[in-house]
């Protein structure tokens, strides 16, 4: 989603199986604050009464959303088998 962002083609973000069915403002503002809750700076990330606000209207303006991080990846070895494994480390509001 945030390649097309970038790209200035969210639309191709939505399943073409919904046809005309959808209304593409409707979709832009939803892809638009689903990007501002991924922000990677907590307090940059909008609260659910703000999300809730934003999707049932259209002003004001939503904010630029900035690339969102993830997660951070870290590769471990568990000390009793040798294997290796990937650790996600969230870090939640």
């Amino acid at each position: 989603a945030w390649s097309l962002w970038c790209l200035g083609q969210p639309l191709d973000f939505i399943d073409p199986m919904l046809g005309g069915s959808v209304h593409t403002e409707d979709i832009l503002r939803c892809i638009h604050v689903a990007l501002l809750c991924l922000q990677d700076d907590s307090s940059s990330r909008p609260t659910m009464s703000t999300v809730f606000h934003m999707l049932g209207n259209e002003s004001p303006p939503l904010q630029k959303p900035l690339e969102p991080t993830f997660s951070t990846k870290k590769s471990m070895t568990d000390s009793t088998t040798g294997s290796f494994f990937t650790h996600s480390e969230v870090i939640p509001r």
